[in-house]
């Protein structure tokens, strides 16, 4: 009889877990082993909280500014094994890493930014075009790119409040930071030939990361900065958080829908909430056909083992309790059964 689906991954699982139940621990490398963005670095910590007390052993990590500065590392350290990311890596970043590893892509989870006001402020359906034109600093207008003047709402578009202009974001070292310059403030540039047609990519990716640099736009580093600005009642305030945050905040905040799409467990973890976004852990493995040492399988067996594992990515695991949405529960079994048989396959030279 044939075995389908997650349960022929479950049969090749039992492998893994042997060796992993089996084999003694090896020497950790010194440098680090798991190296992040600064936005994950709280997933960051939580996979290190996790391997040391699964294992026994610490996982040294390595924090950078950037996604694009912890691939960066990540390709010129060899005993990296590990990288987090709070976004997808595209092909050009694979061929940075080099065609003497491949990576085995792990999706630890889904984050989410949501757009809310305050319960006695009126609602209305946000678009990304709209947030763009909110907080940029350069916008089109007659006769090319102007600084962003707008003061009310209805300025934006017609069926918004005829308000005043308010904005509070949180900042890029945050991972709903991060992904409001990717989803909003990069994706409305693409629609801007005056922007686009900047020839350095580097400057081109300043500009139009530029918030406008006056008091309607205002951003916080951290929970304690978004509780101080929210008791400060600007009625009019669009605010933006992590999902996480609106439940500490429900008495107060009422999310609003964004492209028509309303914040909930079940679209976010879908993908169809458009401000949402998949969190990876990659993991170096060998080319095909060939061989690591022993030590070496162990350990890419651990930390698979701790990424995929219930009490790290389920429901009331480490990473949900930091505001991140699970994925459904037949997906992560499937990941978790396909990326350890993977690690067990591999060949011993």
């Amino acid at each position: 009889m044939r075995i389908r689906g997650w349960r022929r991954w479950c049969v090749l699982l039992l492998p893994a877990l042997a060796l992993l139940a089996s084999a003694p621990a090896p020497a950790v490398e010194a440098g680090p082993l798991l190296i992040g963005s600064e936005p994950m670095r709280p997933h960051v910590m939580a996979l290190a909280a996790s391997m040391e007390a699964r294992s026994g052993s610490p996982l040294p990590t390595d924090i950078e500014d950037s996604a694009r500065d912890a691939i960066e590392r990540f390709c010129a350290t060899r005993q990296a094994v590990a990288l987090a990311l709070h976004r997808r890596l595209n092909r050009l970043n694979r061929r940075c890493i080099g065609t003497e590893v491949e990576v085995e892509e792990i999706v630890l989870g889904v984050d989410a930014t949501v757009v809310a006001v305050t319960r006695d402020w009126k609602g209305f359906d946000v678009t990304l075009g709209g947030l763009f034109r909110a907080i940029a600093r350069d916008v089109p207008g007659e006769g090319g790119l102007h600084a962003n003047a707008a003061e009310r709402w209805s300025q934006i578009a017609p069926t918004w409040p005829d308000s005043p202009l308010q904005v509070l974001l949180p900042a890029r070292t945050q991972i709903a930071g991060a992904l409001l310059e990717e989803r909003v403030l990069q994706a409305g540039c693409r629609e801007i030939p005056d922007l686009q047609a900047i020839y350095s990519a580097a400057e081109r990716t300043r500009r139009c990361a530029a918030l406008r640099q006056d008091s309607r736009v205002r951003e916080y580093a951290d929970a304690a900065e978004l509780a101080a600005a929210l008791a400060e009642d600007r009625p009019t305030t669009l605010t933006l958080l992590p999902f996480a945050s609106l439940r500490r905040h429900a008495g107060r905040l009422d999310a609003l829908t964004v492209e028509g799409i309303a914040a909930d467990d079940a679209t976010i973890a879908s993908g169809a909430y458009p401000l949402s976004q998949r969190l990876y852990l990659y993991l170096r493995r060998p080319v095909e056909g060939g061989r690591a040492t022993a030590a070496e399988i162990y350990r890419l067996l651990r930390i698979a083992d701790v990424a995929t594992a219930e009490e790290t990515v389920g429901p009331g695991g480490r990473l949900p309790t930091l505001g991140v949405t699970p994925l459904p529960m037949e997906e992560r079994g499937r990941q978790r059964a396909r990326v350890l048989a993977r690690f067990a396959e591999a060949r011993i030279r």
